[in-house]
C-alpha cells in the first residue's frame, strides 16, 4: 500500500496516469482548499467556488492523458480554476444585462 501523503505531486500524478485513483484523490485533497479560496476571492460566493473547484479537478482528470506535460504544475490547475471563475463572472454579467 502506498503512503500517498509522502508522495510529491508529480509522483501522485504519475500514479494517476497508471490508473491509481486514490493518488488523484490525495492530489485533489492537497489542492482543493487553495483552489476553492482562489475562486472564492474572485466570485465572493463560497458555494459556487466549491462547485467550480470540483469542476476544476474534473477537468484536470478528464484531460490528464492529453495534457500530462503540464499536470505537475500548480499553475496549470490555477489557470483552469481562474478560467472557470472568469466564465462564471461573464455568465453573471450576461444575466444582469438580459
Amino acid at each position: 500500500m502506498r503512503d500517498y501523503e509522502k508522495m510529491s505531486d508529480q509522483e501522485l500524478l504519475a500514479a494517476t496516469l497508471e490508473g491509481d485513483e486514490a493518488a488523484f484523490a490525495e492530489f485533489t485533497r492537497r489542492h482543493r482548499n487553495p483552489i476553492t479560496n482562489h475562486i472564492h476571492r474572485m466570485l465572493d460566493d463560497y458555494d459556487r467556488a466549491i462547485d467550480l473547484a470540483q469542476e476544476t479537478f474534473v477537468r484536470v482528470y478528464m484531460n490528464f492523458e492529453r495534457d500530462q506535460a503540464h499536470h505537475g504544475s500548480p499553475t496549470y490547475i490555477y489557470r483552469i480554476a481562474h478560467e472557470l471563475a472568469v466564465e462564471e463572472l461573464c455568465r453573471r454579467r450576461r444575466q444582469v444585462n438580459d
